[in-house]
């Protein structure tokens, strides 16, 4: 996430949050979900 700088929230859903960013080197602009990790140490669930 450090290289991109979130300009606005696009939406949510049941696994984490849509984020609209821009690239900080390229300029592209980019959709990136967020996901919270509960309990990282039983891994990610699908």
């Amino acid at each position: 996430m450090e290289n991109y700088t979130v300009i606005g929230r696009i939406g949510e859903g049941a696994h984490g949050i849509v984020l609209k960013a821009k690239h900080k080197a390229s300029g592209s602009i980019a959709a990136l979900k967020k996901i919270p990790l509960k309990n990282i140490e039983n891994g990610v669930s699908c």
